[in-house]
């Protein structure tokens, strides 16, 4: 497979683990193949221009972020394009101000994407392909949990979280001792021990996270199919109410999978010492984003 490489300023170039434009537009994330924290730093100070290539093929071009707000170093993750493990850094890039962005973008000489011009089937799978990303980028966000301790504290869900959870979950259930520690970390926090309880508290939320978001995007995108007209699907939104049968589907699915976190508390924690429920487990129904 050919390697995924980003261009910045027409000079530098450095190499990119994977690569999806639609997620790139929802989160602005890059992750880089790269641990040398302070020369990532100095590359992204001020962007003028940012390509990405798969190969020899340019892919995606940028003229509409300046800088960076945020570096993550993830370590090791799966390269799929190269078949091997390397060493990441997560970069979330920002965007210019909008006047500067107008300017950018009159500069440009490729052509910006054309609504209007899309056929219904085009425009359709556009949205489909948009909304799966943006859950996908509200999924690797995480959430907010509290901890036994009573403090509370931001954890991302991203896949190389959910493969250490999975990893300290069955552990858990082999030890079977709620008094033990684990080493995990927070969002932006070095790693430290964690009580197993905790641990398990980190888990069933961010599970039940992801299960939310995955079982709403799901709905959203079941419902979109079945709209055959453009301006209706103009209308609909990552944030769009799901209508009828879909929300009832939607509010089965939840309910059932309440319930299964609910044996799981119970099973794993005493009656004393039981974890409040997140706020997405009774979940408010969407909002549309305001618009201009």
């Amino acid at each position: 497979m050919a390697r995924i490489t980003a261009i910045i300023n027409n000079s530098i170039t450095v190499y990119l683990t994977e690569f999806s434009a639609t997620r790139f537009n929802s989160d602005s994330n890059l992750k880089i193949q790269s641990s040398d924290l302070s020369y990532i730093k100095d590359i992204f100070e001020n962007i003028e221009k940012l390509e990405v290539f798969y190969g020899e093929s340019k892919v995606a071009e940028y003229t509409e972020y300046d800088g960076y707000s945020s570096i993550q170093y993830l370590g090791k993750v799966f390269c799929e394009s190269e078949q091997r493990f390397v060493e990441c850094l997560q970069i979330t890039l920002t965007k210019t101000s909008l006047i500067e962005q107008v300017n950018r973008i009159e500069r440009k000489i490729d052509n910006a994407i054309d609504f209007d011009a899309m056929t219904m089937e085009e425009y359709k799978q556009y949205l489909l392909d948009d909304i799966s990303a943006k859950g996908e980028a509200e999924i690797f966000a995480g959430t907010g949990v509290t901890l036994s301790d009573g403090t509370s504290e931001i954890f991302t869900y991203n896949l190389s979280d959910q493969s250490n959870l999975n990893s300290a979950i069955f552990l858990a259930e082999k030890l079977d001792d709620l008094t033990m520690s684990y080493p995990y970390h927070s969002t932006g926090q070095r790693c430290r021990l964690f009580p197993v309880i905790d641990i398990l508290t980190i888990y069933m939320n961010l599970k039940m996270m992801a299960v939310e978001v995955q079982t709403r995007v799901n709905m959203l995108k079941s419902y979109i199919r079945t709209v055959n007209d453009k301006e209706t699907l103009m209308t609909i939104t990552y944030n769009t109410p799901l209508p009828g049968e879909f929300k009832t589907a939607y509010d089965e699915i939840m309910a059932a999978s309440i319930q299964i976190m609910e044996d799981l508390k119970h099973k794993y924690f005493p009656e004393d010492d039981m974890p409040a429920d997140p706020d997405f487990i009774n979940p408010t129904e969407p909002t549309e984003e305001p618009t201009e």
